[in-house]
């Protein structure tokens, strides 16, 4: 078992053992987002030529004593049954069963690693999924209003972690937004405690298709960074390759 599935499950463990769940007003918005979390659990590995994808916004605020600064990114991920492409501005990741490669814009680096199986998704989502169900179980709902954004309907709940979550997990309160509509939860803000390097970070998703139909991911990922001489694409030219393969 991996280490970071022992420690959701020890953060589990103490969470439902602490013998207390809040009590709100808001048990319809609760069992509504909980119905979302649960969705994404059932996200397993493509099955066949069937390719995911998923468009989001990673934003992180820094504390002002922090020395890494605010960031900004959008993450575009491409996963078939045998290849991730985790793509962005600032790291993005190439793999399949061959090989792996992570490419450092910013220092002109490419990592080259072995490749190998993709991890089971649906193993992990589940994990991370059982995780968000505790916590919004074991959370006091404390608003859930109706908004509208760029001409969409919205719900947003802010949620309070009672005493035990917040010093496990560092966190002060969490907001959700709801897209009714499209049934699927928009965008999560995570403000932490005071004295955290991180003051916020919001996850905001753009989109996620389970049957995306615009690359179908054929190529190896070599040829993602190599032409079919073995030299660098153009637009690699000038990059360090630091092989680490076995």
């Amino acid at each position: 078992m991996s280490k970071l599935k022992i420690m959701i499950q020890l953060a589990l463990l103490l969470l439902i053992t602490a013998g207390f769940s809040p009590k709100d007003d808001f048990s319809a918005c609760k069992e509504e987002l909980k119905k979302y979390v649960n969705e994404l659990g059932k996200i397993g590995v493509p099955s066949g030529k069937r390719v995911y994808y998923m468009n989001m916004t990673i934003t992180t605020d820094m504390s002002s004593k922090s020395r890494i600064p605010d960031s900004d990114v959008t993450v575009r991920v491409y996963m078939s049954a045998t290849k991730l492409h985790y793509v962005s501005d600032v790291l993005s990741t190439y793999q399949d069963e061959e090989n792996a490669f992570a490419v450092l814009p910013q220092r002109k680096v490419i990592v080259w690693s072995n490749g190998g199986k993709l991890p089971d998704a649906k193993s992990n989502m589940e994990m991370v999924t059982q995780l968000q169900d505790t916590l919004v179980s074991l959370s006091n709902v404390v608003s859930c209003n109706e908004s509208v954004e760029n001409g969409r309907a919205m719900k947003v709940l802010t949620m309070t972690p009672y005493k035990k979550a917040m010093d496990i997990f560092k966190v002060n309160k969490i907001e959700y937004s709801i897209d009714p509509n499209a049934k699927r939860i928009e965008r999560v803000k995570t403000y932490y405690q005071p004295g955290e390097d991180i003051v916020m970070r919001s996850i905001t998703y753009h989109e996620l298709d389970l049957n995306y139909n615009k690359t179908n991911l054929a190529k190896s990922v070599y040829h993602e960074i190599f032409n079919a001489s073995g030299k660098l694409l153009d637009k690699y030219k000038g990059y360090q390759v630091i092989d680490n393969r076995n």
